[in-house]
């Protein structure tokens, strides 16, 4: 719109910091969970990381995976013990939060194509709302938004980044801190004033 010449005002989505579902205090699980959340048709996203959570996971038997939203997306891991890995089928609204709270690590991989890049920064967002540290693929929106987590740009960047934050429970919450600081610029009390000034200009 900006190219054609229109006149053009952004504002961001927001993660809503009135309500009490995000304000929770963390869940407690047994196990380190790494995570994904998603959507049907995102299965061969995930699938170019599977080979190296596979791996890790290998390597630490004290991690689970925990998949939220594609069934199809769960059975690429078919592979791991029953015990070390969990399904939830639903993101709603209401359950999003919960959803996440499962989650110690998010895995955001996205391949390079033209959908993908046109992506939003919204689940790293939403997980810097609630202190998770993540890793993610470099589309655009990743890379802008940058904190509170870890860019990976390579298979073998996803591996060492996925070892790194298992290892070190310090960089975690340090990583998980930097990401709720700047994920205070996108809570709803932020966003909406700027949505009654917008209005308010335009009448």
């Amino acid at each position: 719109l900006r190219a054609t010449g229109y006149p053009t005002h952004i504002i961001p989505d927001a993660w809503p910091d009135n309500d009490k579902l995000w304000k929770k205090s963390g869940s407690n699980h047994s196990m380190l969970n790494l995570g994904w959340v998603g959507t049907p048709g995102q299965v061969e996203d995930v699938f170019s990381i599977r080979r190296m959570v596979v791996r890790v996971m290998r390597e630490f038997p004290h991690v689970c995976m925990v998949i939220g939203g594609d069934p199809e997306v769960y059975r690429l891991f078919d592979t791991l013990p029953e015990a070390r890995r969990i399904f939830m089928p639903s993101i709603d609204a209401e359950d999003y939060p919960y959803l996440l709270r499962q989650i110690d690590i998010l895995l955001v991989p996205f391949r390079n194509t033209p959908f993908n890049r046109s992506r939003s920064d919204n689940i790293l967002v939403d997980a810097g709302a609630l202190g998770i540290p993540w890793i993610a693929s470099p589309i655009k929106a990743h890379v802008d938004w940058a904190s509170g987590g870890l860019i990976a740009n390579t298979p073998d960047e996803w591996h060492t980044y996925m070892r790194q934050l298992i290892m070190d429970n310090e960089l975690r919450a340090s990583i998980g801190s930097a990401g709720l600081m700047k994920s205070e610029t996108r809570k709803m009390s932020i966003i909406f004033p700027q949505w009654l000034e917008l209005i308010r200009s335009v009448l």
